[in-house]
């Protein structure tokens, strides 16, 4: 009976490190999952601005051609 109980808790010892590691593991993968997000959002702001700065100079182009 006391081997089978110190297999029982070689076994959760065994698995409590697993768990911790897997945590770890996907803290790491909430981190990164959020500087990608930052790093999205980033993106897609400057790729507003420059859609923006496009049609401002288009409209600009458009008035230059009708003046000529």
């Amino acid at each position: 009976m006391r081997i089978k109980l110190d297999k029982e808790r070689e076994k959760m010892k065994y698995l409590d490190e697993k768990l911790a590691a897997m945590e770890k593991h996907k803290d790491q993968i909430d981190a990164n999952n959020a500087a990608l997000n930052r790093t999205n959002m980033l993106l897609i702001e400057k790729m507003t601005k420059t859609d923006e700065q496009m049609d401002k100079a288009a409209a600009h182009a458009q008035i230059i051609r009708i003046n000529v």
